[in-house]
């Protein structure tokens, strides 16, 4: 029995380290695993099995140690562009825009084979992305909206004394949206465009240059003064306004129509609508919107163009882009210049009308229904029309109409 003793007393000890290292993973290893595979204390010792080696020791854990958790980062699903030093990195510094651009990369392509645009000296990569099937750049090189904004970006790029600061990085189609027949009928872009300080080459930033491409439209205010005389007629272009009695006043056409992207069903606006493509028929359009919208013939003729009137002269001036080339001197108004390249040319019409007649355009219906429209048709007073409306075009047409009256070109 000594002997035995001696001989189990010495295997216990030559086994302490082992227990020691088992303790040792133990820790590392989490808590319900650790429970799950360790006895309870009271329990008997489980057999050993007969394919583990004669030395290992049957209580210890083989459970690996866990790797570190994945950091939270550009590794993370379903997140944008992350990058994991971006708190360390100003955003307008050309490191995070290169990091930036290498974390698009990795996550694949998403815009089709780069073609190219010639913007002034520079040749700007020109793409698509590729959830637009079916849509290619040839398409939108020939959309006229897009091809004035390359136009008028091109002019810049060679006349602007701005244009030593300008690098236009690339150009990417993010939407677009088709009218009835599959035509293209806006397009949504970003043009990568920095600035850089010429006193300081480092100091470099981005320009907003996120871009809805609609084209040019036009408007039309319709100045209509009652009569009891006769029929109705247009007056003469050099004729003045009227100062007739308060039963005689000046009328203004306005029309109720759902604008949805500002939340509002019945919008009092001037009669208006695109260009549609036109170039050079401005007149015509305006005219061709009158009567769409509010059921009054006239000529072409019979229209006064109040921007190009007010504008026109000083051309070289302020023109920037689509007044050459798109007709007449250059009078046209930009509504939104900081998210959108629409351009308006605003009309002036005055047609004399009788009093019945003027009466029977208040709430007449218009517009054409299978487009969409629903117009309704509204008369107000010209001397309420800067209060009764907060519609850009017809602010503009009263602020130039009132000036040019002023200034005796009406």
């Amino acid at each position: 029995m000594g002997v035995l003793s001696r001989f189990f007393g010495s295997l216990s000890e030559k086994r302490r380290p082992k227990q020691q290292q088992s303790a040792t993973v133990a820790n590392v290893v989490p808590a319900e695993t650790t429970a799950a595979s360790s006895p309870p204390a009271d329990s008997p010792e489980l057999p050993k099995p007969e394919s583990a080696p004669a030395s290992a020791p049957t209580n210890i854990t083989t459970t690996e140690t866990p790797k570190p958790a994945a950091k939270m980062s550009s590794e993370a699903p379903n997140r944008p562009y992350t990058l994991t030093k971006s708190a360390t990195l100003p955003p307008d510094s050309e490191a995070f825009r290169e990091q930036l651009e290498k974390s698009k990369q990795s996550e694949g392509s998403k815009t089709t084979t780069p073609d190219h645009l010639k913007i002034g000296t520079q040749l700007v990569d020109f793409t698509i992305n590729t959830a637009f099937k079916g849509l290619t750049t040839k398409e939108v090189k020939d959309f006229r909206p897009f091809a004035d904004w390359v136009t008028a970006m091109d002019k810049e790029m060679r006349t602007s004394p701005a244009r030593d600061h300008i690098t236009i990085k690339g150009v990417e189609v993010t939407d677009a949206d088709r009218f009835g027949g599959g035509k293209l009928g806006f397009v949504k872009f970003r043009a990568d465009v920095q600035w850089t300080d010429q006193e300081d080459q480092k100091q470099t930033g981005a320009i907003p240059g996120i871009v809805f491409a609609r084209g040019g439209s036009v408007a039309i205010l319709v100045i209509l003064t009652p009569t009891d005389e006769g029929d109705s007629t247009i007056l003469p272009t050099d004729q003045k306004p009227s100062t007739t009695p308060e039963e005689k006043l000046d009328r203004v056409i306005l029309t109720l129509q759902p604008r949805i992207p500002i939340g509002a069903l019945a919008f009092p606006e001037l009669p208006a609508g695109m260009l549609d493509g036109e170039r050079h028929q401005f007149a015509g359009a305006a005219a061709r919107e009158l009567e769409e919208e509010c059921g009054i013939t006239i000529k072409t003729s019979e229209l006064i163009d109040l921007t190009d009137l007010a504008l026109g002269e000083n051309d070289s001036e302020f023109d920037v882009s689509h007044g050459k080339g798109v007709g007449g001197k250059g009078g046209v108004m930009y509504p939104s210049p900081g998210g959108s390249d629409e351009w308006i040319k605003l009309f002036l019409c005055r047609k004399k009308m009788r009093v019945g007649e003027i009466e029977e355009l208040e709430g007449k219906q218009g517009g054409l229904r299978d487009h969409g429209e629903r117009i309704t048709c509204k008369i107000i007073k010209l001397r309420d029309l800067w209060k009764s409306t907060r519609d850009f075009k017809a602010l503009g047409a009263v602020a130039l109409y009132d000036n040019l009256v002023r200034e005796g070109k009406l």
